[in-house]
Order: C-alpha cells, then structure tokens, then sequence
C-alpha cells in the first residue's frame, strides 16, 4: 500500500483504491482547493502506481509539470501551495526495529548520512534554528547520525540526557523555549555546557517504535520554537523514520541474501 503525505496540513491518504481521484472537487478522494479544473487519478496497477491527467494543466511531480508518468516512492508532488510525499507505507508492518535494529551499518553509510544531513539542514533552516543533530537508537542508547549548524556556528558534539529521555518516556514531540527556567531539564549540567535555550525534539516514531530522534536547539530565544514549527519538523521526521526503516529491511535482505548464497557455495563444494 502506497501514502502521499501533505507537510503543511500533515495529512495523510492511504493509496488502496484501483483508482484515486485528485481534484478541487469536495468529491475527490484527495482534495487539493488549489487544483483548478485539474482532474487527475492515482492508477494502482498490480505494484506499480500511475498518475494520470484526465483534464486541466496537471499537477507537478518532481518540479517537473506531467500529464502521464510511473510513480517512484519518494518522489514529491506539487499542488500549488502545498506538496506531498509519495511513501511505501506497507514498509511499516514488515520490521522489528527495536527487537532487531543495528544501527552501525546506517552511521558507515556515506550516501545515507549524506541524505539525512540535507533534510537536517532544510529543517534547520525552516524552523530558524541554530544547531542540530539526527539521532539513531541501538537498544535504547542514542547515537549522533549527522549534525548540522548555521553559517559561522561552532558544531557542538554532545546533547542532554534529560531531555532525549523525556521524549522517550512520552513518545511524543517535546518544545521548550525557556531551557534554563524548566523545572524538568534547569537541573542538568549539559544543558549549561551546550548553552542550550530552546529546544525542540521530535521523535522518530512507527508503529510505536522510535527508531531515533530530531534534537533542535537555539542559544538564544530570539527565534523561539512554535507548534508552526512543529508542522515541518514532523514531516521531514516522518521522511527521515521511513529511511531509517528501509536501509534497515535493506541490511536484513542483503545479510539474508549472503547467507544464502554461502549456503550455496558450500553444498556445491561439498
């Protein structure tokens, strides 16, 4: 089953029908009040998805305007004033993350940290943050993936215990903008020795597993973060959990796959 996620109004469709209409129209199974007379439809054909123009201009994937073409997961679709995700979201139900997560293989991979880091930067940048850091978990304990900074910032290594198992007690974003006065976090040294202000957290979360952790943080409250700011912090944290989940099933099918073949060779040897 296939997803098309909308950042600014963080909603979710779920891809299940042979046919899946988008138009302005209240009608549509995606309404996009921006479409105009653009009538368009999402064609699931056996595993592959088709996206069709049947009338008006079309709609734009990839920042290039289509009337016809094969969608990829992880391609973006452009409605105007919003964009969308296109997502495997049958991944979500295939995998054990925290019963079986090796996060070594993720942290050795350039291509991967690479990506995470340009999706750290345009987080940073959109929620006017200072610094910032994606986290990986292995069996509970945090491990900096990549970091990121504004121009002329010193990148700051460490981040506050405190905080991190706060999140990961509530499952659920965190946002404070007043570090130093929180009853909850004033107390920790770390908090000092980052100078850390303001803060915002999100975790990486499926199907009630947190695979990792977004950690934001300002050293001054000019720029405080806001629920505004969790929009966009949400859906680039959504986008980064779905990788982490896929390197993941892709390690575990390619570690099962040199299994095999090793099997092999020593039946034909023998």
């Amino acid at each position: 089953m296939a997803t098309l996620i909308f950042r600014k109004r963080s909603s979710v469709y779920s891809i299940t029908k042979k046919l899946t209409s988008i138009s302005a129209s209240p009608d549509a199974d995606i309404r996009i009040t921006t479409a105009g007379d653009t009538l368009c439809y999402i064609e699931k054909k056996d595993d592959s998805f088709h996206l069709e123009t049947i009338k008006g201009k079309g709609i734009s994937v990839n920042n290039r305007l289509v009337k016809h073409c094969r969608l990829e997961f992880g391609d973006v679709i452009n409605t105007g004033n919003d964009h969308a995700v296109f997502l495997d979201s049958d991944v979500s139900g295939t995998s054990e993350p925290n019963k079986a997560f090796d996060i070594e293989p993720l942290i050795k991979d350039d291509e991967f940290r690479h990506t995470a880091k340009i999706i750290l930067e345009r987080l940073i940048s959109e929620t006017c943050a200072d610094m910032g850091m994606v986290l990986l978990l292995e069996d509970g304990e945090p491990s900096i993936l990549v970091g990121a900074e504004k121009d002329g910032m010193e990148l700051l290594t460490g981040f506050s215990e405190t905080i991190i198992k706060t999140v990961l007690l509530e499952k659920k974003p965190l946002i404070s903008n007043n570090v130093l006065s929180d009853e909850r976090f004033s107390p920790s040294k770390s908090v000092f020795a980052l100078k850390i202000m303001a803060t915002m957290v999100v975790p990486m979360l499926r199907e009630n597993s947190i695979y990792g952790l977004v950690y934001l943080w300002n050293s001054s409250t000019v720029h405080p973060f806001s629920e505004d700011s969790l929009i966009p912090a949400k859906f680039y944290t959504w986008i980064l959990s779905v990788l982490v989940e896929n390197e993941n099933l892709k390690h575990g099918i390619n570690t099962t796959l040199k299994r095999y073949k090793t099997n092999q060779r020593l039946k034909v040897w023998h």
